[in-house]
């Protein structure tokens, strides 16, 4: 059966372009439960982006949880192997503790994950479907990328204790130099290491010149990273969405779980990442999967702001009307340009934000 798009919400049209988009590499849907084991999330909470989440007990008294991530129960429930992999997407409620408001939301995911042996190719190929989920949605947009694995390799040239690394961390996430600088030398930090550290941090140097500089003299390990972050780089800036990618090294995920390319996704007019993944095959590991994953999520519920405007700019005629005109002629004036294709908006007054191609006043 032929869906008619004109029928569907901006969210849905979203969504049935993703869908086609994901299915034409193969990826097969995934639907899970509203629901799971509560210690799923519990052995994993640092993987969420809050560790509160709504709990219940079943009638047996054993506690489950309203699913506040979708990833966790993949990995859970994948049959992938090295040498079979999965390629699952799906579409999504989950349920999170809105910072902000401190109240409990309803939050619309679309995602992707491809579970088993992530190579050059895999990773490309995730890296460059979310680019393009990015422009289903819009084409003034860009992704963010970097490398856990850079990170690492430098985190591991050090003595630091957990917290001091956490704090080099939030000093690459803000962008803080000078703290960075005296974190590194109160701790006898290897000069080299240093000077690589402080690269992730330079407004100076940015993209090629930032992924040159940290090669120079760079150890194996980081110079394999890197090397992965430029191929993923140099290839989707051959593509058609050349100019849509940056180097980003303030994006940075759980040291504990993520372990390659990570990446966030900016539509403009939305200040949020809409967007959101990498490689994490340290929950894998940590889960007793002996396999490899990389997605992303993609969060609709950020984009209902945005969706509205859009409709708001799309109008091809905007009718207004006055008490006294005949309540059934306005009806058929709206029906008119309806027949034609056109989208109407009839309002009793002119509305101040609208945005239309033709007016008619009755």
């Amino acid at each position: 059966m032929e869906i008619k798009t004109e029928l569907l919400t901006e969210d849905e049209k979203v969504y049935f372009k993703l869908k086609n988009l994901y299915e034409s590499f193969s990826y097969r849907h995934f639907k899970m439960r509203k629901f799971e084991e509560y210690s799923l999330y519990h052995d994993n909470k640092n993987f969420l982006t809050s560790e509160f989440v709504i709990t219940f007990n079943d009638h047996n008294g054993k506690l489950f949880a309203l699913k506040p991530d979708v990833t966790l129960s993949i990995v859970k429930n994948t049959k992938a192997k090295k040498t079979a992999n999965e390629k699952l997407y799906y579409k999504e409620n989950v349920y999170r503790l809105d910072k902000q408001s401190n109240e409990y939301k309803e939050i619309n995911q679309v995602g992707l994950e491809l579970l088993g042996n992530i190579d050059k190719v895999s990773s490309l190929e995730v890296c460059y479907l979310a680019v393009s989920s990015l422009n289903a949605i819009s084409s003034n947009f860009v992704l963010g990328i970097s490398n856990m694995a850079i990170i690492n390799s430098l985190l591991e040239k050090t003595s630091l204790n957990t917290s001091e690394k956490n704090n080099v961390l939030n000093f690459i996430r803000s962008k803080n130099a000078h703290q960075l600088k005296q974190l590194c030398q109160d701790n006898n930090i290897d000069t080299l290491v240093t000077d690589k550290l402080l690269c992730l941090v330079d407004y100076s140097i940015t993209g090629k010149s930032a992924l040159s500089a940290l090669k120079e003299n760079a150890f194996a390990e980081l110079k394999t990273a890197v090397e992965e972050l430029e191929m993923i780089f140099d290839a989707i800036e051959r593509t058609e969405f050349s100019g849509k990618i940056r180097i980003d090294f303030s994006i940075i995920n759980d040291i504990d779980y993520y372990n390659g390319i990570v990446f966030n996704g900016y539509i403009n007019g939305v200040f949020k990442p809409v967007l959101a993944g990498g490689r994490y095959d340290k929950l894998t590991a940590k889960m007793g999967k002996d396999i490899q994953a990389m997605g992303f999520a993609l969060y609709l519920s950020e984009l209902q702001h945005y969706f509205k405007t859009q409709v708001e700019k799309t109008i091809d005629c905007l009718i207004t009307y006055k008490d006294e005109n005949d309540y059934l002629k306005v009806l058929q004036v709206a029906t008119e340009y309806i027949k034609n294709g056109e989208n109407v908006k009839i309002e009793k007054q002119l509305p101040q934000s609208s945005n239309y191609k033709t007016l008619i006043e009755l």
